[in-house]
Protein backbone atom coordinates (compact mmCIF):
# COMPACT_ATOMS: atom_id res chain seq x y z
CA UNK A 1 0.00 0.00 0.00
CA UNK A 2 1.13 3.56 -0.65
CA UNK A 3 0.02 6.81 0.96
CA UNK A 4 -0.02 10.10 -0.94
CA UNK A 5 1.22 12.94 1.30
CA UNK A 6 1.42 16.67 0.84
CA UNK A 7 4.59 18.72 1.29
CA UNK A 8 6.02 20.04 4.54
CA UNK A 9 5.31 23.61 3.43
CA UNK A 10 1.64 22.71 3.07
CA UNK A 11 1.73 21.81 6.76
CA UNK A 12 3.00 25.32 7.52
CA UNK A 13 0.28 26.73 5.30
CA UNK A 14 -2.44 24.85 7.21
CA UNK A 15 -1.01 26.07 10.52
CA UNK A 16 -0.99 29.69 9.32
CA UNK A 17 -4.46 29.34 7.85
CA UNK A 18 -5.76 28.63 11.35
CA UNK A 19 -3.55 31.25 12.99
CA UNK A 20 -5.63 33.95 14.69
CA UNK A 21 -2.73 36.10 15.90
CA UNK A 22 -2.39 39.65 14.46
CA UNK A 23 -0.23 40.18 11.39
CA UNK A 24 3.41 40.97 12.07
CA UNK A 25 3.50 44.01 9.77
CA UNK A 26 0.56 46.41 9.64
CA UNK A 27 1.41 48.34 6.48
CA UNK A 28 1.50 47.00 2.91
CA UNK A 29 4.82 45.54 1.85
CA UNK A 30 6.65 43.75 -0.93
CA UNK A 31 8.18 40.49 0.27
CA UNK A 32 11.48 39.02 -0.89
CA UNK A 33 12.13 35.32 -0.26
CA UNK A 34 15.82 34.95 0.58
CA UNK A 35 17.73 31.84 -0.52
CA UNK A 36 21.00 32.58 1.23
CA UNK A 37 22.94 33.85 -1.78
CA UNK A 38 25.74 34.25 -2.72
CA UNK A 39 26.08 30.75 -1.25
CA UNK A 40 22.63 29.16 -0.97
CA UNK A 41 22.27 26.73 1.91
CA UNK A 42 22.00 23.78 -0.51
CA UNK A 43 25.42 24.69 -1.93
CA UNK A 44 27.09 23.72 1.35
CA UNK A 45 26.65 20.09 0.31
CA UNK A 46 28.17 20.60 -3.12
CA UNK A 47 31.66 21.09 -4.50
CA UNK A 48 30.19 23.39 -7.12
CA UNK A 49 31.51 26.94 -7.11
CA UNK A 50 28.98 29.55 -5.83
CA UNK A 51 26.91 30.87 -8.70
CA UNK A 52 27.53 34.54 -7.86
CA UNK A 53 29.70 36.72 -5.60
CA UNK A 54 28.77 38.75 -2.53
CA UNK A 55 29.78 41.94 -4.31
CA UNK A 56 27.77 41.28 -7.46
CA UNK A 57 24.74 39.99 -5.59
CA UNK A 58 24.60 42.77 -3.01
CA UNK A 59 24.99 45.51 -5.61
CA UNK A 60 22.24 44.11 -7.83
CA UNK A 61 19.80 43.30 -5.03
CA UNK A 62 20.11 46.64 -3.25
CA UNK A 63 19.63 48.54 -6.49
CA UNK A 64 16.61 46.44 -7.47
CA UNK A 65 14.86 46.38 -4.08
CA UNK A 66 15.42 50.09 -3.49
CA UNK A 67 14.04 50.80 -6.97
CA UNK A 68 10.93 48.73 -6.20
CA UNK A 69 10.35 50.56 -2.94
CA UNK A 70 10.71 53.94 -4.62
CA UNK A 71 8.53 53.15 -7.66
CA UNK A 72 5.64 51.63 -5.70
CA UNK A 73 6.16 53.51 -2.42
CA UNK A 74 6.00 50.28 -0.46
CA UNK A 75 8.21 48.84 2.23
CA UNK A 76 10.54 45.96 1.38
CA UNK A 77 10.46 43.03 3.82
CA UNK A 78 12.71 39.97 3.63
CA UNK A 79 11.97 36.43 4.75
CA UNK A 80 15.43 35.10 5.56
CA UNK A 81 16.39 31.56 4.63
CA UNK A 82 16.10 29.50 7.86
CA UNK A 83 19.74 28.41 7.62
CA UNK A 84 21.18 31.79 6.68
CA UNK A 85 23.63 33.29 9.16
CA UNK A 86 22.58 36.85 8.27
CA UNK A 87 20.98 39.00 10.96
CA UNK A 88 19.28 40.99 8.24
CA UNK A 89 19.33 41.23 4.46
CA UNK A 90 21.60 44.17 3.60
CA UNK A 91 19.75 46.45 6.04
CA UNK A 92 16.17 45.63 4.97
CA UNK A 93 13.63 44.62 7.63
CA UNK A 94 14.11 40.87 7.90
CA UNK A 95 12.31 37.98 9.59
CA UNK A 96 13.12 34.33 10.05
CA UNK A 97 10.74 31.41 10.49
CA UNK A 98 7.58 33.26 9.42
CA UNK A 99 7.57 32.73 5.65
CA UNK A 100 3.98 31.49 5.30
CA UNK A 101 2.69 34.36 7.45
CA UNK A 102 4.71 36.94 5.55
CA UNK A 103 3.55 35.66 2.15
CA UNK A 104 -0.06 35.58 3.37
CA UNK A 105 -0.14 39.31 4.15
CA UNK A 106 2.20 40.55 1.41
CA UNK A 107 1.11 42.71 -1.52
CA UNK A 108 3.58 41.13 -3.90
CA UNK A 109 6.38 38.54 -3.73
CA UNK A 110 9.87 38.62 -5.23
CA UNK A 111 11.83 35.37 -5.28
CA UNK A 112 14.58 33.32 -6.86
CA UNK A 113 13.99 29.63 -7.63
CA UNK A 114 12.98 28.98 -4.03
CA UNK A 115 10.92 26.05 -2.74
CA UNK A 116 9.05 28.68 -0.70
CA UNK A 117 7.31 29.63 -3.94
CA UNK A 118 4.86 26.96 -2.79
CA UNK A 119 3.45 29.57 -0.42
CA UNK A 120 2.97 31.97 -3.33
CA UNK A 121 0.71 29.42 -5.03
CA UNK A 122 -1.08 28.43 -1.82
CA UNK A 123 -1.87 32.04 -0.84
CA UNK A 124 -2.52 33.08 -4.47
CA UNK A 125 -0.04 35.94 -4.47
CA UNK A 126 1.34 37.82 -7.47
CA UNK A 127 5.03 37.11 -7.90
CA UNK A 128 8.04 37.76 -10.09
CA UNK A 129 11.20 35.64 -10.23
CA UNK A 130 14.49 37.51 -10.18
CA UNK A 131 18.04 36.57 -11.17
CA UNK A 132 21.33 38.26 -12.00
CA UNK A 133 23.80 37.96 -14.88
CA UNK A 134 25.87 35.37 -13.01
CA UNK A 135 22.92 33.04 -12.45
CA UNK A 136 21.89 32.75 -16.10
CA UNK A 137 25.46 31.91 -17.11
CA UNK A 138 25.24 28.62 -15.20
CA UNK A 139 23.15 26.06 -17.04
CA UNK A 140 21.90 24.22 -13.93
CA UNK A 141 20.75 27.44 -12.27
CA UNK A 142 19.13 28.71 -15.47
CA UNK A 143 17.18 25.46 -15.74
CA UNK A 144 15.92 25.82 -12.15
CA UNK A 145 14.75 29.37 -12.83
CA UNK A 146 13.11 28.31 -16.10
CA UNK A 147 11.34 25.42 -14.33
CA UNK A 148 9.47 27.72 -11.93
CA UNK A 149 8.71 30.19 -14.70
CA UNK A 150 7.18 27.42 -16.78
CA UNK A 151 5.35 25.48 -14.07
CA UNK A 152 3.90 28.53 -12.28
CA UNK A 153 3.67 30.70 -15.41
CA UNK A 154 5.61 33.52 -13.73
CA UNK A 155 7.45 36.44 -15.29
CA UNK A 156 11.07 37.20 -14.47
CA UNK A 157 13.40 40.18 -14.18
CA UNK A 158 17.19 40.42 -14.43
CA UNK A 159 18.25 42.62 -11.50
CA UNK A 160 21.39 43.63 -13.42
CA UNK A 161 19.46 44.81 -16.44
CA UNK A 162 16.07 46.43 -15.82
CA UNK A 163 14.31 49.78 -15.99
CA UNK A 164 11.11 51.24 -14.52
CA UNK A 165 9.09 50.29 -17.60
CA UNK A 166 10.20 46.70 -17.28
CA UNK A 167 9.23 46.62 -13.61
CA UNK A 168 5.82 48.21 -14.13
CA UNK A 169 5.00 45.84 -16.98
CA UNK A 170 5.62 42.80 -14.76
CA UNK A 171 4.57 44.05 -11.32
CA UNK A 172 1.01 45.29 -11.17
CA UNK A 173 -0.85 45.77 -7.90
CA UNK A 174 -4.18 46.64 -9.52
CA UNK A 175 -4.50 43.53 -11.67
CA UNK A 176 -3.09 40.13 -10.79
CA UNK A 177 -0.10 39.14 -12.91
CA UNK A 178 -0.95 35.46 -12.59
CA UNK A 179 -3.66 32.97 -13.51
CA UNK A 180 -5.14 31.25 -10.46
CA UNK A 181 -5.77 28.12 -12.52
CA UNK A 182 -2.00 27.84 -13.11
CA UNK A 183 -1.42 28.01 -9.36
CA UNK A 184 -4.13 25.40 -8.74
CA UNK A 185 -2.50 23.08 -11.25
CA UNK A 186 0.90 23.61 -9.62
CA UNK A 187 -0.55 22.83 -6.17
CA UNK A 188 -2.19 19.62 -7.38
CA UNK A 189 0.89 18.46 -9.27
CA UNK A 190 3.65 19.34 -6.78
CA UNK A 191 2.18 20.18 -3.36
CA UNK A 192 -0.89 18.02 -2.73
CA UNK A 193 -3.08 15.83 -4.90
CA UNK A 194 -6.19 15.63 -2.73
CA UNK A 195 -8.61 17.85 -0.82
CA UNK A 196 -7.52 16.52 2.56
CA UNK A 197 -6.55 19.39 4.85
CA UNK A 198 -5.16 17.52 7.82
CA UNK A 199 -1.64 17.11 9.16
CA UNK A 200 0.66 14.40 7.84
CA UNK A 201 0.69 12.35 11.11
CA UNK A 202 -3.13 12.33 11.26
CA UNK A 203 -3.34 11.52 7.57
CA UNK A 204 -0.98 8.55 7.95
CA UNK A 205 -2.93 7.21 10.93
CA UNK A 206 -6.23 7.56 9.07
CA UNK A 207 -4.91 5.85 5.97
CA UNK A 208 -3.33 2.97 7.89
CA UNK A 209 -6.52 2.52 9.91
CA UNK A 210 -8.50 2.21 6.71
CA UNK A 211 -6.35 -0.63 5.35
CA UNK A 212 -8.07 -4.02 5.33
CA UNK A 213 -7.22 -6.07 8.41
CA UNK A 214 -6.08 -9.65 7.92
Amino acid sequence: KSISLHTRDYEHYLTEKNNKTPRLIKNDYILFLDMGYPIPYDNHFSDEKPVTTEENYKSGMMNFLNSLSKIFEKKIVVSLHPNSDRKDFFGFDSYRGNTSHLVKYSSFVIAHDSSSLQFVALWSKPCVIIYNNDMVKRLTKKKEIDWFEEKMKLKSINIDNFDEKDIRSKINFDNKNFNEKNYEDFIFEYIKDSDENISIPKLIIEKISSFPKH
